[in-house]
């Protein structure tokens, strides 16, 4: 009888140990990132699961992500405010930040070389950005754009290494002036 005790004990820490180290097998850690401006959190656009990088992909996800909530339900930020980056990216000293116009549907305004783009020292996996205004949005020619809360910025974040393929985005609502 003690001996079936002593099995069983033994069992079951192996079936507890096997079961723990089953879990973790074939799980890659998915990066965690949390952007804040504010009080208020600011979605997190992943680009891991898309098949193509192209400007037009990216412009899908982001029409995507404008079609299921609606842009008037995206985070406003008030210009000169700080935006929050946490990652687990913590083997970066900086990345680089492409700052787009967008149009109300998710499409890009303008061209890709039209971008803003900084390069912003992470320290720690943290990030500060302070939201400034972007010039492009001169070139638009709806005068709604300029109404307080109608553009629409997206931030595309990836590392300065050369032929960096984008890490994540976030797009917010702000003010053109």
């Amino acid at each position: 009888m003690k001996c079936s005790i002593k099995m069983l004990f033994v069992f079951s820490i192996c079936l507890t140990a096997f079961i723990l180290s089953g879990c973790s097998v074939g799980i890659t850690e998915k990066s965690q990132i949390k952007i804040i401006a504010g009080n208020q959190d600011i979605q997190v656009i992943s680009y891991e699961n898309i098949s193509g990088q192209t400007m037009k992909d990216l412009e899908e996800v982001h029409k995507k992500v404008i079609n299921d909530i609606g842009w008037e339900e995206l985070t406003y930020v008030s210009l000169n405010e700080t935006i929050f980056i946490e990652t687990s990216y913590s083997d970066m000293n900086e990345i680089e930040v492409y700052d787009y116009i967008l149009a109300r549907t998710g499409e890009f305004k303008y061209a890709e070389d039209v971008a803003k783009v900084s390069t912003i020292p992470v320290n720690n996996g943290e990030s500060l950005i302070t939201l400034q205004r972007n010039n492009a949005i001169n070139f638009s020619s709806d005068s709604e754009d300029y109404s307080q809360g109608n553009t629409l910025r997206c931030f595309i974040v990836q590392t300065n290494k050369e032929n960096s393929t984008p890490l994540f985005a976030f797009i917010v609502r702000t003010d053109a002036r």
